[in-house]
């Protein structure tokens, strides 16, 4: 077995020094075995550009291989307690829109770049007495460098919570037969009603975005009791321009999709997705309250199973 090639960590301190990476960045996220979003250029760039507090300070530490990428970290300060006094530590990127952070590594040969990073980010950040990582999902490789010895120093992780996923069915009428009977009576009650309508169609739009999609989306999302309860996206200038700067990106890299329902005239339910090569990962969805009656928000997303457990083409959603 050949030697690996040294690793060598280079540091984006600045929007625009992230752009050099991106393709290399959304390719590594691409084949890691997480396949989430949140990980990739799209998502990580526009949450350092929109999201963060007014005075945060950031660094993103890419680890390579010769001219191979080979993992990621992005962290920010953050105010915490310490022993009852506040010290400024550090984090991966954590808000409203951004749940999930990890260390981006594809294979587990290159988990040596998990102490190098984390070294590069003890020289930069040298008064900071701890980083903390959100909510990493426990297919990431960063696991096992935590349960080996990889990582010098005291490290705790704790379970936080469990993710909610569908496993792509084999047989989409075997999964549909196997869900509760008031869920599936409920869902023909509202198919009938579906049936009765004029000009329902779906449309599955991927890899690209148009103003048109996005600001047919916020609107279907404002029309029922997120727009009522003021947690709609399209209520919130800074999260409209958040969206709006993350589609753009998601669209650019290829792994925007947008999922329509439209019947008597209307747009009936929208999702805001995202498609990566083994899942898709419905992020924000809305339905037309006019037709809460119809539940057109459930006969999307079962038409979506249908045509996945038809396609084969990822895991799970």
């Amino acid at each position: 077995m050949q030697p690996l090639t040294a690793l060598r960590v280079e540091i984006a301190r600045a929007l625009g020094d992230l752009d050099s990476h991106r393709d290399a960045w959304n390719g590594l996220a691409v084949r890691s075995p997480q396949q989430l979003p949140m990980l990739g250029h799209a998502w990580i760039a526009t949450s350092l550009e929109k999201a963060l507090p007014p005075g945060s300070a950031w660094a993103c530490f890419f680890a390579y291989r010769g001219p191979t990428l080979v993992a990621v970290l992005p962290v920010v300060t953050k105010q915490a307690m310490r022993l009852g006094v506040g010290a400024l530590a550090l984090s991966t990127p954590r808000d409203e829109h951004t749940q999930i952070g990890d260390v981006l590594l594809a294979s587990i040969e290159d988990i040596d770049a998990v102490p190098a990073i984390l070294s590069a980010v003890v020289r930069e950040f040298p008064n900071t007495p701890f980083l903390e990582i959100n909510r990493f999902p426990a297919s990431s490789h960063l696991l096992d460098a935590l349960k080996g010895d990889a990582l010098p120093g005291l490290r705790t992780w704790h379970a936080d919570s469990f993710g909610a996923y569908l496993p792509v069915p084999p047989d989409f009428a075997t999964f549909r037969n196997g869900l509760s009977r008031n869920f599936r009576n409920n869902l023909n009650k509202a198919a009938n009603k579906v049936a009765r309508m004029p000009g329902v169609e779906y449309r599955f739009a991927v890899g690209a975005t148009s103003h048109e999609d996005f600001t047919n989306f916020l609107t279907v999302e404002a029309s029922g009791w997120k727009g009522r309860e003021e947690s709609a996206i399209a209520r919130n200038p800074r999260q409209v321009e958040f969206y709006e700067t993350l589609v753009r990106r998601l669209g650019d890299a290829g792994w925007l999709e947008w999922q329509f329902m439209t019947g008597d005239g209307c747009t009936l339910a929208a999702n805001l997705a995202i498609r990566m090569p083994r899942s898709l990962i419905i992020w924000k969805l809305g339905y037309n309250d006019a037709y809460s009656r119809c539940s057109p928000g459930s006969i999307l997303l079962e038409e979506l199973v249908k045509r996945e457990a038809a396609a084969r083409s990822i895991e799970e959603i």
